[in-house]
C-alpha cells in the first residue's frame, strides 16, 4: 500500500557552509531527522560542493581542456605556460573537424592521451576528498528516497563543475601566495538560494525546519534586523524539531551511530513513534523561545530533566519487573496445577495403557498447567502492552538499541 505523501511528516534540514569539506554536522542532523520524520530534505552548500567535486573525474574532454587552459598560467612557469597554452588552442580548433591532416591527428591524439592519463591524479585526489567527507554515509538514505539532497540551481551542470574546478585551483594558488580570496558571484547566488529556502521552510506548512547553530543564528539575525514575519505554526514546528534534536543528543551512543543503524531502528520502532510525536507536541508547548533563540537549549534541557528522564526510569523499571518467567512462577505458586480426578483428560489418558506412567502423568500435568501458563502470558502481555503505550517508549527503544 502506498503512503499518502500529504500526510507524511517532513523535516527540512538547513546547514551553513563550512571551511572544511566534511558532513559531520549534516549527518548529525540527518540522523535525528530520519529517526523522527517520514521524509527529510537536506539543504547543504557543503554537500553541493562535494557533489560537484565528485564529478571532476567524469568531465567531458572539452571541459577538461577548458579547465587546463585556465589552470596552466597559474600552475606552470611562464616559459612553459605560453607553449602549453598554444598547444591547447590548436587542439580546440581541430577537435571538431572531420578531416585532419597527419600533423593535426598526431597533435589531437597526443593532447587527449596526456589529458586522460594525467587526469587520474585529479580523480584520485577528489576520491580521497569524497571518502573523508563521509558523504557516502548518506548513500543508502538517499537511494531509499527517505532523504533528498537539494540540487542548487546551476550547480550540477558540466559547465558549473568545470567553472568550480577552475575557481578552486585559482583559490588554492592565491592562498599559497597570500592573496585574499574574493567572493564570487556564483557563491553569492548559491548563498541567497540557501537563505531563501531556509526561510521558506519556516513559513511552509508542509515541513518542520531543523537548523545547525550557524543557520539558526542567520535566521535570528534576519528576524531582528529585517523584522521578518514568521507564522506561529512555523515557529511551533521549529520548536518540535529542535527539541527532538536535543533529546537525541542526550543518548550517549547517538553520536557514534551510523545512518544505516538509524534507518534499521526507525523501521523496528515505527508504531511507538506515533505516541512519541504526541509527547513532543505536548512538551514543545511548554517552550517559550523559538528554536533559533539562545534560550531554547536551556528550556529543552529542562523538559528532559523534568519529564523525559523520569519517564525513562519508569519504563526501565516496568520492563525489568515484567519478566514472563517471574510472572509464571508467581502464578504457579498462587494456583498450582492439579489434574482433577475423573476429568475427561485423566480418563482419556488412562486408556493409553501402552504409554509409560511417567509420560501419562506429564501429559496430565501439562494439560492442567496450560491454563496457568496462559494466564501468566496474558498478564505479562498486558503489562508489556501498557509499557509500550508509554508516549516515550520510542525514545527508550532507540536508547536500548543504540547501546546493543
Amino acid at each position: 500500500m502506498e503512503q499518502n505523501t500529504d500526510r507524511l511528516l517532513h523535516i527540512t534540514i538547513g546547514t551553513h557552509p563550512t571551511k572544511e569539506l566534511d558532513l559531520r554536522q549534516e549527518i548529525r542532523l540527518a540522523k535525528a531527522a530520519l529517526l523522527y520524520a517520514d521524509r527529510v530534505k537536506l539543504y547543504s552548500l557543503t554537500s553541493s560542493v562535494l557533489s560537484m567535486t565528485s564529478r571532476f573525474g567524469d568531465l567531458p574532454l572539452d571541459y577538461k581542456v577548458s579547465v587546463l587552459e585556465n589552470a596552466i598560467p597559474l600552475i606552470s612557469p611562464k616559459n612553459q605556460s605560453k607553449g602549453l597554452g598554444e598547444i591547447l588552442r590548436k587542439y580546440k580548433k581541430i577537435a571538431g573537424r572531420k578531416y585532419l591532416t597527419r600533423e593535426d591527428l598526431a597533435l589531437k591524439k597526443k593532447v587527449e592521451y596526456l589529458l586522460n592519463s594525467n587526469w587520474n591524479g585529479i580523480e584520485n585526489a577528489t576520491n580521497e576528498i569524497i571518502q573523508n567527507s563521509k558523504i557516502l554515509e548518506l548513500k543508502n538514505a538517499l537511494n531509499s528516497g527517505v532523504l533528498e539532497l537539494h540540487a542548487f540551481e546551476n550547480a550540477n551542470t558540466d559547465e558549473a563543475v568545470a567553472n568550480f574546478m577552475i575557481e578552486s585551483i585559482t583559490a588554492a594558488v592565491n592562498e599559497s601566495s597570500g592573496v585574499r580570496k574574493k567572493t564570487k558571484a556564483q557563491d553569492n547566488k548559491l548563498l541567497m538560494e540557501f537563505i531563501e529556502q531556509v526561510f521558506k521552510s519556516v513559513s511552509d506548512g508542509s515541513t518542520y525546519p531543523l537548523f545547525d547553530e550557524e543557520t539558526a543564528s542567520l535566521v535570528r539575525t534576519r528576524i531582528q534586523i529585517d523584522k521578518f514575519p514568521l507564522p506561529e505554526f512555523g515557529l511551533d514546528r521549529g520548536r518540535q524539531a529542535g527539541l527532538i534534536k536535543r533529546l537525541f543528543e542526550y543518548l550517549p551512543t547517538f553520536e557514534d551511530a551510523t545512518i544505516d543503524e538509524i534507518l534499521d531502528i526507525r523501521k523496528e520502532l515505527d508504531k511507538p513513534l506515533t505516541r512519541f510525536r504526541s509527547a513532543i507536541i505536548n512538551f514543545s508547548q511548554d517552550i517559550k523561545s523559538t528554536a533559533w533563540d539562545k534560550d531554547f537549549m536551556p528550556e529543552a534541557d529542562k523538559i528532559y530533566l523534568r519529564d523525559v528522564k523520569p519517564a525513562l526510569l519508569d519504563i526501565e523499571e516496568s520492563v525489568k519487573s515484567n519478566k514472563f518467567l517471574t510472572t509464571l512462577i508467581r502464578k504457579v505458586a498462587e494456583k498450582p496445577a492439579v489434574l482433577p480426578a475423573g476429568s475427561l483428560f485423566s480418563i482419556a489418558i488412562s486408556q493409553f495403557s501402552s504409554l509409560p506412567k511417567e509420560l501419562a502423568a506429564s501429559l496430565g500435568v501439562g494439560i492442567a498447567s496450560a491454563s496457568i501458563i496462559y494466564e501468566a502470558y496474558d498478564e505479562w502481555a498486558k503489562k508489556k502492552q501498557a509499557t509500550e503505550q508509554n508516549l516515550l517508549y520510542f525514545y527508550y527503544g532507540v536508547s536500548k538499541r543504540l547501546n546493543k
